[in-house]
């Protein structure tokens, strides 16, 4: 994979990326929690960034700082034929789309948990006032 660091053509701010930019901050940039670390996201549609998890650089207008080490973007790639910023703004997109399935699925799951231990709750109180 080509990548390019087309930081200084969007004003060194990441809100300004296109979707699949790979954003290198240092520490103490904007939405950096750790003193010495920096960070390394993709970036997703809108204002939504991905490094393991949707995270933030707070507000755009944070930027442009200094602490913003490059923002890259790939110009070829041999895994996929076609234009490389496309091939992984689908992907990201897709896994989005994942993300939230499988929260609904895990609301879902804990709710019918809940109700289980709601009737295990019962039928224990039950048992016990059978057993008086």
């Amino acid at each position: 994979m080509h990548l390019k660091n087309i930081g200084p053509e969007v004003g060194n701010n990441p809100y300004n990326a296109p979707p699949g930019a790979i954003v290198v901050v240092a520490a103490g940039a904007p939405g950096t929690a750790h003193p010495t670390a920096g960070d390394i996201a993709v970036k997703g549609d809108g204002d939504a960034f991905y490094n393991g998890g949707e995270m933030s650089y707070g507000p755009a207008s944070s930027f442009p700082t200094d602490k913003t080490l490059g923002i890259y973007v790939p110009t070829k790639c041999t895994a996929a034929p076609h234009n490389a910023i496309s091939f992984f703004a689908e992907h990201l997109d897709k896994r989005n789309t994942v993300e939230d399935s499988l929260t609904e699925d895990v609301a879902d799951d804990e709710n019918e948990i809940t109700h289980l231990y709601e009737h295990l709750a019962d039928d224990r109180n039950s048992f016990i006032r059978e057993e008086h």
